[in-house]
């Protein structure tokens, strides 16, 4: 009975001893827990970010100035809601390289022609480009751009028909 006893004894301050590690621990353990894609860092005028790309984990941040959501990917575009006819007949395009140095190849189909317009804002919503498409492939300059993140959207009859988030380094 005193062995039993004193196997039960050793066995329970062991388990408080790793329960009070564990717990003292976890504030001070900070891993990276992402397989990037990509990823790259960019400074502007107003600071500078580092972004990833295929990030799944994610944190807030809030003060005084607002929140910040670290380590998600945001989806920029305007999804459908309901059933709308142009739903089922969203083109088919191909924009690369991306991440990007100099420009964009925007890929697109014969009947898009001279029927969409792309627009090309920066991260703070500024329109910096608009123009229609008028070729299967349509290079866009980005080597006038700072490095960040910028949006490309795709437009049919002033709908948005689909986004792009371009980087560019």
């Amino acid at each position: 009975m005193n062995n039993h006893y004193q196997l039960m004894k050793k066995n329970f301050e062991v388990f408080l001893i790793l329960l009070v590690l564990s717990a003292t621990n976890s504030s001070f353990c900070y891993a990276q827990s992402v397989i990037a894609a990509a990823a790259g860092n960019s400074t502007g005028t107003v600071g500078s970010e580092s972004h990833t790309v295929g990030q799944i984990v994610w944190s807030e941040v809030s003060g005084t100035n607002g929140t910040m959501l670290q380590g998600i990917e945001h989806f920029f575009g305007n999804p459908p809601v309901g059933i709308q006819k142009y739903f089922a007949t969203i083109p088919e395009i191909v924009v690369h390289p991306n991440p990007a140095d100099d420009f964009i190849k925007l890929i697109s189909e014969d009947y898009m022609l001279g029927n969409f317009i792309f627009k090309l804002y920066n991260p703070k919503g500024i329109l910096l480009l608009e123009k229609k498409i008028e070729s299967t492939e349509t290079e866009i300059a980005m080597r006038n751009y700072a490095p960040g993140s910028y949006l490309l959207i795709i437009f049919r009859n002033g709908v948005p028909v689909k986004t792009f988030k371009i980087i560019k380094n």
